[in-house]
């Protein structure tokens, strides 16, 4: 049960991204910023702390550190400019 409740989850916090190409080319961003998620996915996956980001950005959510690798695996974007 708690897969299904994590994937429902996430697609929440999918639905809440938003992706518009007069906003960073286009790349998917946090609602309200201009930080893509991909970027906070990379940071993750490179090893930074999650308290760390959450100093530089503390706008982001515990969701979205926690789902921004996910998402990054999973809807990686083959044209964005790399990090």
């Amino acid at each position: 049960m708690k897969t299904q409740d994590n994937s429902v989850t996430f697609s929440e916090w999918k639905s809440n991204l938003v992706t518009n190409s007069n906003i960073m080319g286009g790349q998917t961003v946090f609602p309200n910023s201009r930080l893509s998620v991909n970027h906070i996915g990379k940071m993750i996956e490179r090893g930074e702390s999650k308290e760390v980001i959450q100093e530089d950005y503390p706008y982001l959510s515990e969701l979205d550190l926690e789902f921004a690798p996910l998402y990054l695996k999973l809807y990686s974007e083959k044209n964005e400019i790399s990090d």
